[in-house]
């Protein structure tokens, strides 16, 4: 038989497969690019949530509103909760450290650890966590919320970065002056630090990981309590905005996959 006859084919049709290093050298390639895009999605993100803030006066409104409701539904706690801890500041400043860095921080390894276990799941996540992230940067402009610790003094709540101060970025002193201030409705913290649960128990090995992982909306959600960052219901509303992304990761996934279909 000619030798051609078993030579692989190298035609566009039939390509010849990359070699494993050059794979490799691509792999390592594009998670630089796509670190880099998300970086600038996230710049993207805060600018437009400075962008979203509301006036004073609606914020303070909605304050008002969403403490009657949590009033009739008995769970207005968060200035007992926070009361508590107050005379504590070396536990407090734990707390301002922890709201203002290990938000920002978890999501990042949770992205990476989806992309060198589980890339077959990584776009799909994030998609929902970027829906997710859209969707609350519309409840920042739809209903600007005033935080707990932008009350009036009657309400009895802290600014305990203001006050007490914390160990991170905000060591220097309030929280008044970064971002948008009444970015309280719906909590992304809460939603970050939900959707970093949910898609690390399954890629997280050893089970006091899987056990923290599980863990770490409910600390979460003490933080932003404590720190007077966010109402119960905030969390609530970031819970919504996270099932809602999902959907719609899901459906705008399956959309494509019908104009596109996949090849096998």
């Amino acid at each position: 038989m000619p030798v051609l006859l078993l030579e692989r084919p190298t035609s566009e049709e039939h390509p010849a497969p990359r070699p494993v290093a050059d794979q490799r050298g691509w792999r390592r390639w594009r998670g630089w690019i796509e670190a880099v895009a998300l970086f600038v999605v996230y710049q993207s993100f805060e600018w437009l949530r400075t962008q979203t803030a509301g006036s004073p006066t609606v914020a303070q409104r909605n304050a008002r509103q969403i403490v009657a409701a949590e009033r009739r539904l008995g769970l207005f706690h968060e200035r007992a909760i926070q009361q508590w801890f107050l005379p504590h500041h070396f536990v407090v400043e734990l707390w301002d450290f922890y709201y203002g860095t290990i938000h920002f921080a978890v999501p990042v390894v949770a992205l990476w650890l989806l992309w060198r276990r589980t890339p077959d799941r990584y776009r799909h996540h994030l998609n929902a966590l970027a829906a997710a992230t859209l969707l609350g940067l519309v409840g920042f402009w739809l209903y600007p919320l005033a935080p707990p610790r932008l009350l009036p003094a009657h309400y009895g709540f802290v600014d305990t970065a203001g006050r007490i101060g914390g160990m991170g970025v905000f060591d220097s002193g309030s929280m008044r002056d970064t971002g948008n201030l009444f970015a309280a409705m719906p909590s992304l913290h809460l939603t970050w630090s939900t959707w970093c649960a949910i898609v690390l128990v399954p890629v997280l090995r050893r089970p006091w990981l899987k056990a923290l992982a599980i863990l770490y909306p409910l600390i979460t959600l003490a933080a932003v309590v404590i720190t007077g960052n966010h109402y119960l219901l905030d969390a609530v509303g970031g819970w919504i905005v996270l099932a809602a992304g999902w959907l719609i990761a899901t459906a705008i996934e399956r959309s494509m996959a019908k104009v596109v279909p996949l090849r096998s």
